[in-house]
């Protein structure tokens, strides 16, 4: 818990989509989920907000913010490969984005949703790549939220909560992640319950690795049109407030986004901002067909722009991927988001990379974060 730690109508292109269920079927409804982001912040401009000292586990020191990539392991891997050049090209970043389920699948081995897809691998990350944090999306069916208040996935979580911990490396936790989506279909009273629950589950099986990122898909409408307050569990149970960034206008399916919102309350309660899942998706045919500079402009303008006039935000967390390639993705028209597909959108973000500001993966990067492993082999 907070301090207690060491310390779709459719959805968006996130852990929805591709997770909609670990298990189950994505359901329809879903049209753009998941996860990606990007981010590199401007040199300067540290403002009030940038020096306040928000008591959240494994925050950046003032002036950082925290570079992660994701969703796959083949994601991640082509992310270091062909945008960071394995570190020549742009430093590697300093996290990888992985997700999971109540069954635990991709935590012990390799797992994909579906034959030939890619894959969640938690074992090969961990063997692959160190000195890097680790930033996990718990999904939850709706229809589990009750069955986890009562107790009913204690034993999954209690090892859940190993697995964790035995990672040895700070973890950023986003349980029922886009909690506030019409895909997810989470009863505000029910999602609270659930969440605490699981948090204390965590907590008192003595993983004090994790921080706990409250996810919001912040765009409008919400579920049940609540205010996304009405989802929030509790002081105690929050490090990071966390936000979606793949609709910039209202341009798209979506009625607008709802970013001002959350980082208002960020500031209200004095938690930072991860941007979870980010990506440049295309939604209409003319924003299609852009390319290049008017590629950049479209999205990848906005969303620095957005960063800069925030300084709330500390991290962020791109997600690499081409969703024509997986079979469970490729009729929904999110297309090629890798950032190594177009040639400008590249060059000008390994630009962005080598910004002083943004953290990437080194050997102090954990000390910077304020852990300590009990191992040296992270």
């Amino acid at each position: 818990m907070r301090n207690s730690s060491a310390s779709r109508m459719q959805a968006t292109p996130d852990g929805c989509a591709l997770y909609a269920a670990f298990g189950t079927r994505i359901m329809g409804a879903i049209l753009i989920g998941v996860i990606a982001m990007i981010f590199v912040r401007a040199l300067g401009g540290g403002g009030e907000s940038e020096a306040r000292d928000y008591g959240a586990s494994f925050c950046p020191p003032p002036g950082n913010v925290l570079h992660i990539a994701g969703q796959t392991r083949e994601d991640f891997d082509s992310y270091v490969r062909y945008v960071c050049g394995n570190g020549t090209a742009c430093p590697l970043p300093a996290g990888v984005a992985l997700y999971t389920n109540l069954k635990l699948e991709g935590l012990r081995g390799p797992h994909a949703l579906a034959p030939g897809d890619a894959h969640q691998d938690l074992p090969y990350l961990l063997k692959s790549y160190r000195n890097m944090v680790l930033q996990i999306a718990l999904y939850l069916h709706h229809s589990q939220l009750k069955e986890v208040e009562a107790g009913k996935h204690d034993r999954q979580i209690a090892e859940f909560a190993q697995i964790l911990r035995q990672t040895d490396r700070p973890v950023f936790l986003r349980i029922g992640y886009e909690f506030d989506g019409p895909h997810n279909k989470y009863p505000p009273e029910a999602f609270r319950r659930a969440y605490r629950r699981i948090v204390e589950r965590i907590e008192r099986a003595g993983a004090t690795n994790v921080s706990y990122v409250w996810h919001s898909y912040a765009l409008k409408p919400t579920f049940g049109n609540h205010d996304p307050l009405a989802w929030f569990p509790g002081d105690a149970y929050v490090n990071w407030v966390g936000i979606s960034f793949f609709q910039v206008t209202r341009d798209g399916p979506f009625e607008a986004p709802n970013r001002k919102r959350l980082v208002a309350i960020a500031r209200e309660k004095n938690l930072p901002v991860m941007i979870c899942e980010a990506g440049p998706v295309r939604f209409t045919s003319k924003q299609k067909e852009l390319t290049g500079d008017g590629y950049w402009r479209y999205w990848f303008t906005p969303f620095f722009d957005f960063i800069e006039a925030n300084p709330e935000v500390k991290a962020f967390s791109i997600i690499n991927c081409n969703w024509d390639s997986f079979s469970i993705t490729e009729d929904f028209g999110w297309g090629d988001c890798r950032i190594n597909s177009d040639r400008v959108v590249l060059r000008n973000w390994q630009g962005r990379m080598k910004s002083k500001d943004v953290l990437h993966s080194s050997r102090e990067l954990y000390s910077l974060l304020g852990f300590r492993p009990t191992e040296r082999s992270s």
